[in-house]
């Protein structure tokens, strides 16, 4: 859960004789023809016991202008009620025809309203609220996302707080982890595991950025937290729910009741209660997480409520988004591909899988003293996870921290560059997106990120950037199939694709239908490739090249020759 106490500025409100209470805002219909808002109101008002008192709501929402600034007044209508003392609940639909609707920034626009919620009490006002939110509908359907309708193939990234003290974030700062997403390509950000700022919420209804929220629950809970949950849940969407960014609950990540020190390495019965706890029923699972996602759900029908995150198909669930670690906790990175291949509903949605780099900004690290890194340090405050590193890019094999660092990240940027086309060369079929782990730091540290604390960038930030282009030609390394695989709306007619091998050229020439994958051919690699390259020539997007790093096609060559 989140920690206690006050860790934001606090301020008071004056209100008349009736007070809102809360207001929770959702969005339940936006069609071409109609968008519906349902409003749910407490009004809290002054003296229990009193005689009933008659009040009016009057509900103003205005709509994106011609002119930045400008918002029309779309709606302007009033409910008379009549209140109790103490406590009065109301729900309030509101709606108008031909709404704009927001879109994710890959679909479309992304028009916001102003709603503006009055309490009158004798014909003066008495309380006021004020809330952004948009027009849109979502649906998720066996984790194929679509808004408005339209389906999306979702490239994601998950995001822990911009810091580590979230409070001493500043606004541009929350801003400037949108904008990096999407210039990464970015679709998507899961807020993992924390309730972040409302800075990062407006500015990604603002930009079209999707977000995955998390309710603050990680691994496993002691019984009695089960009421707070619940009630902080149906908080959570009382906070949130106007934000048309969000498009996605989680209740619940990895509910697994094993207390593990990450990067240590697990005893057989460490590992055998991981098992239990992710195939068996569990108190966490079945009794935490259903309240927690049962009240998400009733208190939001509108969005769709992953009840947990990271848990394996068993005897009774068909599993969740799949946490797969190839290429650092286990096997190789390029074991993904012939898993998914192999069991085929942990492809339906990947919610995490990378691996870890050292940063930019290293000098808490101490490099100065090299190769003598105080591990033990590193790994009780800085995530640094060595065992691991040991096994995919050795410090022992470098004789400098810039030679060793360097590899790390070419390593991180490798697997991204290709797990992410796996995922991709399954869209679909039955793959219906990725959100990789993870896109920034909060705090000076060697993890996932492909942004360090500072928001330089490591080499797996311009990977991640490339692999998830709304257009990409792409060489699988294992086999040499060729695939061209498109985000836009449009079919591409007459895309030439060239693919580059040691020399040796191969060329092709078609369609490539809107949000379509296309095989294309195949390419000759021959046993131990030193450069491939694909190219994709088209009048609507240019030139796209793919460039394949020789490490990557010495390591995949050395497992088919293995």
């Amino acid at each position: 859960m989140e920690p206690g106490g006050l860790w934001r500025p606090v301020r008071v409100v004056e209100t008349g004789p009736v007070r809102m209470a809360r207001v929770r805002c959702l969005c339940v219909e936006a069609t071409e023809a109609r968008g519906r808002l349902v409003v749910d109101v407490t009004l809290d008002r002054a003296g229990d016991g009193a005689p009933p008192r008659p009040a009016r709501l009057v509900a103003r929402l205005a709509g994106p202008g011609l002119v930045p600034g400008d918002l029309p007044l779309l709606l302007e209508t009033t409910r008379d009620v009549t209140l109790a003392g103490g406590t009065n609940h109301l729900t309030w639909t509101l709606e108008i025809e031909h709404p704009p609707r927001w879109w994710p920034r890959a679909l479309g626009d992304q028009p916001l309203c102003d709603l503006e919620l009055t309490v009158e009490v004798g014909g003066e006002p008495s309380d006021r609220r004020r809330i952004r939110t948009a027009f849109r509908e979502v649906r998720l359907r066996d984790w194929r996302l679509s808004v408005n309708g339209e389906d999306l193939f979702v490239k994601g990234s998950n995001q822990g707080p911009s810091r580590m003290a979230l409070a001493e974030a500043t606004p541009e700062e929350l801003a400037r982890d949108v904008r990096l997403a999407t210039e990464a390509n970015l679709d998507l950000l899961r807020l993992h595991a924390h309730v972040t700022r409302p800075e990062l919420y407006e500015a990604a209804d603002r930009a079209g950025l999707m977000l995955w929220q998390d309710f603050p629950l990680q691994w496993g809970y002691a019984r009695g937290v089960r009421k707070q949950a619940v009630r902080q849940a149906r908080e959570m969407v009382d906070t949130l729910g106007h934000h048309p960014s969000i498009v996605l609950w989680c209740a619940h990540n990895e509910p697994l009741a094993l207390d593990l020190t990450p990067g240590e390495r697990p005893r057989g019965s460490d590992l055998a209660r991981l098992g239990a706890s992710m195939l068996l029923p569990s108190w966490n699972k079945d009794v935490l997480d259903r309240a927690v996602a049962r009240t998400l759900h009733r208190a939001d029908p509108t969005r769709p409520v992953n009840a947990h995150s990271g848990l394996l198909p068993s005897l009774d669930s068909s599993g969740t988004d799949s946490h797969l670690y190839f290429g650092w906790y286990h096997g190789r990175a390029d074991g993904l591909a012939p898993a998914l291949r192999r069991w085929p509903r942990l492809a339906r949605f990947v919610g995490e899988f990378g691996a870890q780099a050292v940063p930019e900004a290293a000098a808490f690290m101490e490099p100065e003293r090299w190769p003598d890194l105080d591990w033990d340090r590193l790994l009780e405050h800085h995530a640094c996870q060595k065992l691991l590193f040991d096994r995919h890019v050795p410090p022992a094999e470098h004789e400098t921290f810039e030679s060793w660092r360097d590899a790390t990240q070419a390593y991180q940027a490798w697997l991204v560059q290709l797990q992410i086309e796996d995922l991709r060369r399954l869209k679909y079929r039955p793959t219906g997106g990725f959100c990789h782990f993870c896109f920034a730091d909060g705090h000076p540290a060697v993890t996932w990120s492909v942004l360090d604390h500072e928001r330089n960038p490591k080499a797996g930030y311009q990977a991640l950037r490339d692999a998830c282009r709304p257009v990409l030609p792409m060489v699988e390394p294992r086999g040499g199939a060729v695939h061209v695989v498109s985000e836009l709306r449009e079919p591409l007619e007459g895309v030439v694709v060239e693919v580059a091998v040691d020399g040796r050229r191969h060329r092709w020439t078609g369609d490539v239908p809107a949000d379509g994958l296309v095989l294309v051919g195949r390419a000759e690699l021959g046993p131990r490739p030193g450069r491939i390259e694909a190219t994709l020539d088209h009048p609507r997007v240019g030139t796209v090249r793919n460039v394949y790093p020789v490490e990557l096609l010495d390591a995949t060559a050395h497992a088919r020759s293995g």
